[in-house]
């Protein structure tokens, strides 16, 4: 396919322009031009929303932003990227260079491939979810993104087929300027079983770009689902995304999210319990250092009677980071029996970052049993200096305290490859240079 000019800036002309390089199909056009009608339409958000209260928006000049560069380079060396995986979709930029997988899983009717493509090739699986979990009238945010997303991917797992080996997706940027909004479709119909892992890096740290990346997750009834995402952006990135899953009868979910990058990061993590017997556990890291500032917002949504979630997030902050939580528990009139917990710790590791956390029930039902709480503190010193006086430099030793610290999330990845790249990750971003006091 040739490449796509576009006109400089996130505008109506643009997402025209993307739909007539992609040739899409009619119904594609519409939702793409109502959901930049809502992004007009609905004013930036402010200080009287709870959960951007503290969200510093100032600078953020969408006209400034290329909507669409395609991939600069090959996979550069030392990404992550899964390509040596037998199942995974590479995007470079906002343009999906590889995806690859094995022939057994076609003939399983598994997909996995660019959204994209998928949209060409299979619009009758497609086209009813698209837009369907994740709505533009959610937010500006929301609305942006579906009007002008290009690349991400598109999974789909027949009734009762597990996949057993995990799929790769991997989104990497490496031009300046670049407004990236990949979008992630997975469909796990109902029985099915599959593990899904999810990264966004950056190439260069140089590289500054716009991220509004977001994932819409189908749970079928029965299904069980593992997805998770990793955030590397470099540290010239702002980043606001939505991602949601909602899981039907008996179904169940493990959701992990880790962030690590980007200048400014703001997440929302909604999971829905539609169905009888829904379950998820929600478990997050965060990493932040220098002046990096991050905002996870997560929903527990239970619209369903005898459904479960359980939300664990540990964020350990350096130098002069900021980080705010905000999560809430939901539950409908009419989901009785239904059990939620919350839990966020913030562990600080300098004087002068800032953890805030709050937590929210909003409980319409009379026969539930929820809770939440919420923590933030200094690293223990008596820790640290039982680690430094067995010989431990300090840096290893605060390496130490994070690793134990974060232990209950990284052991909720399913598979033993991944959760060492964590662990490698957060090293990597607590050991270089000590804390900065």
């Amino acid at each position: 396919m040739t490449s796509v000019t576009t006109p400089t800036g996130l505008s109506l002309e643009a997402v025209t322009a993307l739909s007539e390089w992609q040739a899409e199909p009619s119904w594609l056009r519409a939702l793409r031009r109502q959901a930049w009608e809502t992004f007009e339409s609905v004013p930036w958000p402010d200080a009287s929303q709870e959960e951007w209260r503290r969200v510093n928006l100032k600078g953020l000049q969408l006209e400034e932003y290329a909507p669409y560069l395609p991939a600069g380079t090959p996979l550069p060396a030392g990404l992550h990227a899964a390509v040596g995986a037998r199942a995974h979709v590479a995007q470079g930029n906002s343009t999906v260079v590889r995806a690859v997988l094995p022939e057994e899983l076609q003939r399983q009717g598994v997909i996995f491939t660019s959204l994209e493509e998928a949209v060409r090739r299979y619009p009758e699986l497609v086209e009813p979810h698209l837009g369907q979990v994740l709505s533009p009238v959610q937010g500006k945010i929301e609305a942006l993104h579906t009007a002008l997303w290009s690349g991400g991917a598109f999974l789909y797992v027949p009734r009762n087929v597990a996949v057993a080996e995990p799929l790769y997706l991997t989104v990497w940027a490496d031009a300046p300027g670049l407004a990236l909004l990949p979008h992630t479709l997975v469909v796990a119909e109902e029985g099915s079983a599959l593990t899904l892992y999810e990264e966004h890096l950056s190439a260069t740290p140089q590289a500054g770009a716009f991220a509004a990346p977001a994932a819409e997750v189908i749970v079928g009834d029965g299904a069980r689902v593992h997805y998770t995402t990793l955030q590397g952006w470099g540290e010239a990135v702002r980043e606001f995304g939505t991602r949601r899953a909602v899981v039907g009868r008996e179904a169940h979910l493990e959701w992990t999210t880790v962030v690590l990058g980007a200048q400014q990061s703001w997440m929302r993590l909604q999971g829905v319990f539609a169905g009888p017997g829904a379950e998820a556990r929600l478990h997050g890291l965060y990493l932040p250092g220098s002046e990096q500032e991050f905002h996870l917002v997560t929903l527990q949504e239970h619209q369903a009677p005898h459904t479960q979630s359980d939300l664990y997030f540990k964020g350990a902050l350096r130098d002069q980071a900021r980080s705010v939580y905000h999560g809430v528990i939901r539950v409908h009139p009419g989901a009785q029996r239904a059990n939620g917990y919350q839990q966020n710790r913030n562990l600080l590791l300098s004087g002068h970052a800032r953890a805030d956390s709050i937590p929210i029930l909003e409980i319409e039902a009379n026969d539930v049993k929820c809770s939440h709480g919420a923590t933030v503190g200094q690293e223990d010193p008596d820790q640290l200096f039982y680690l430094t006086s067995r010989g431990l430099p300090r840096p290893e030793a605060e390496q130490l305290l994070v690793e134990g610290f974060f232990r209950e999330v990284l052991d909720a990845l399913p598979d033993e490859a991944a959760r060492e790249y964590v662990v490698q990750a957060v090293a990597a971003k607590v050991a270089p240079g000590g804390r900065k006091e």
